[in-house]
């Protein structure tokens, strides 16, 4: 559905939207005291290591979109996701062993995989240093499951910092809008899985409502372009976004992406994928 405003735009629109630069976005009281326990836990770990982590994946996308924006999301897995800077597996191993050994945590049958106490699995993935020329990370023991990292340095450049909890105050780093749509671009091309396609397409509709409408007004030619469709203009601010956080490596990638899932061809898997999570979040 198409959402589109008048050529003046209203000041009660206009404070609606939220800078992409906003130094903190506070969602105390809003996230479960599960979660937010999860979150603690990691975090302690973490810096006591100092080790920069922050939340990716499909925990990302629903306390930002969810809890910051009121934007509704499909949950389809209970996972929590971290990304982890280190510089090598030891210190990987390192990290995962203080957690296990809090009593907090125990450890799952796949390498990445810990499970907190209340319930909740948690993939721990590395990032970093510990990639190849290639950007790939090779998973011990064997080195033969490998996993493409593009993208990964970027979105934690450019994370936000959510206040989780008031008191005591935590704060922690989520993935930005702008870069999970990066990082579930290079996801979906390595993977084809139908749910990166899905939160693309959510990602794409809903971006405008995500904090950035204040960005449309002040950047009139993307609602002039646009007639006006709030849609079609944060979309295209995604785009711009994207473009300004991403290395011309993560950039030259998403444009071959793009280019290939939209040139002349039998099947758009992609658009198909999209098309299938606009179903799932219409009805």
């Amino acid at each position: 559905m198409r959402i589109c405003l008048p050529a003046m735009i209203p000041e009660t629109l206009k404070q609606r939207g939220l800078s992409m630069n906003r130094k903190l976005l506070n969602l105390s009281g809003k996230i479960d005291s599960i979660l937010t326990a999860v979150f603690e836990a990691i975090s302690d770990g973490a810096e006591s290591m100092g080790v920069p982590f922050f939340v990716v994946g499909a925990t990302a996308r629903d306390v930002i979109l969810e809890y910051g924006h009121d934007i509704r999301t499909i949950r389809v897995t209970r996972d929590v996701d971290f990304g982890i800077r280190v510089p090598d597996w030891n210190q990987y191993d390192r990290l995962k062993a203080e957690l296990v050994a809090t009593g907090k945590f125990r450890q799952g049958r796949e390498i990445q995989r810990l499970y907190h106490e209340k319930g909740l699995p948690v993939d721990i993935i590395p990032f970093g240093p510990l990639a190849n020329c290639l950007n790939a990370l090779t998973w011990p023991p064997d080195h033969e499951i490998e996993m493409n990292m593009l993208g990964f340095e970027e979105a934690y450049n450019h994370s936000l910092r959510v206040r989780v909890r008031e008191d005591p105050r935590l704060n922690i780093r989520f993935a930005s809008p702008a870069g999970l749509t990066l990082m579930k671009i290079i996801s979906w091309s390595d993977r084809r899985a139908d749910k990166d396609a899905q939160d693309i397409a959510l990602l794409i509709r809903n971006y405008a409502d995500a904090g950035n409408i204040e960005r449309l007004y002040d950047e009139g030619d993307l609602l002039e372009t646009e007639e006006f469709d709030l849609e079609h203009a944060g979309a295209r601010l995604l785009g711009r976004d994207i473009a300004k956080i991403s290395t011309p490596e993560s950039t030259k990638s998403v444009l071959e992406i793009l280019a290939r899932e939209t040139g002349e061809q039998k099947r758009y898997r992609l658009v198909e994928g999209m098309i299938k999570g606009l179903i799932l979040n219409h009805d």
